[in-house]
């Protein structure tokens, strides 16, 4: 929680410089879901990968943290699929990644308190890894929301903004 903590500080702090490089957005869903295929499998869960290759170019490593921290959230709070599904035509974005799972979802008074810091949702864990997705998200000139999953649980997406 410390090192969270001060990382969403040297964020808010910090204008660090984050090279781009062109990366290929389904690659780099695939490997972040092979990072957590380990715990999936242990619980029985299945991680799903769709989409089409797509060349995006943007500092990858703080995409992959996005990444990560999602499908963490996603395979621990999943009945027993996650989704990740790479769209290159999502309405008013360049592009988006959404990463779905079919277990409860949040509750209407959740959607956008999840995102603030020290937030303790109902099974009483507190967190700061979405806050600091959604200012790494904001830094990439993108944004990081919620919506309810056609799956029935929670959807995730990040959202590149139109040109830039």
């Amino acid at each position: 929680m410390v090192d969270k903590l001060l990382q969403l500080s040297r964020l808010e702090a910090v204008d660090e410089h984050w090279p781009a490089a062109t990366v290929d957005l389904r690659t780099m869903a695939e490997e972040a879901a092979m990072l957590l295929m380990p715990e999936a499998n242990r619980r029985g869960l299945k991680l799903i990968v769709e989409g089409e290759s797509l060349q995006a170019t943007i500092p990858g490593e703080q995409l992959f943290r996005i990444l990560v921290n999602l499908l963490q959230n996603a395979v621990r709070h999943t009945t027993d699929q996650v989704v990740i599904r790479v769209d290159p035509e999502a309405p008013g974005a360049a592009w988006a990644i959404h990463i779905e799972d079919n277990g409860p979802g949040l509750a209407e008074e959740e959607r956008e308190a999840v995102f603030e810091r020290f937030y303790t949702g109902a099974n009483g864990v507190t967190g700061l890894g979405l806050a600091i997705c959604r200012q790494i998200a904001a830094r990439l000139n993108g944004e990081l929301t919620y919506s309810r999953s056609e799956l029935g649980g929670a959807r995730f997406s990040f959202r590149k903004k139109v040109g830039e």
